[in-house]
């Protein structure tokens, strides 16, 4: 017999790619970026990545400057593994012409199905959106993932919330 509550709706974690920067700063330094490494530990969101993403932060961190050993190398490749969704990237599309490399994450995030690109990267962040993906510097995104939280907002509600549509929401969507 019904009873008169609604079951309210659970939110789901935001499907989003992280540029290879953030991803680094986030695991190797602290402050306001450690915040998106968090809220994925914490399954408040998904981070979708690629080999070829993959194979560009190993890359990254054996430079001189990060001074890391092979194994110390190895145990962050293995966290980053744990802590991802690896997606295949079969989409070609040329899309950032300042640095076509920039495409890797598009492609990721495109193939993934993520809802959100994490960058700091300015030919990525001038492209605002793509296909439907919003993309967010660390601070604006941590904002948005605050609000979406506070909210109670679906995965449903949220595609308004990416598509630039007006934040307007029916009573449901709003209740936690």
């Amino acid at each position: 017999m019904p009873t008169g509550k609604r079951k309210s709706a659970e939110v789901r974690p935001v499907r989003a790619v992280l540029d290879t920067n953030v991803l680094i700063s986030g695991i190797i330094h602290h402050g306001r970026v450690r915040e998106v490494i968090e809220a994925a530990m914490e399954g408040r969101l998904t981070i979708v990545t690629s080999l070829g993403l993959v194979s560009e932060f190993s890359g990254v961190i054996s430079r001189e400057k990060f001074r890391l050993s092979g194994d110390e190398q190895d145990r962050l490749v293995r966290f980053v593994l744990s802590l991802t969704e690896v997606v295949r990237t079969t989409s070609r599309f040329r899309a950032v012409k300042e640095d076509p490399s920039d495409d890797a994450v598009l492609r990721a995030a495109v193939d993934g199905k993520a809802g959100l690109i994490i960058s700091g990267d300015r030919h990525i962040l001038s492209l605002r959106g793509f296909k439907g993906i919003r993309i967010m510097g660390v601070a604006e995104a941590l904002e948005m993932l605050e609000t979406r939280e506070a909210m109670g907002l679906t995965e449903k509600s949220l595609a308004g919330f990416f598509e630039g549509e007006p934040d307007i929401y029916s009573e449901k969507d709003l209740k936690g």
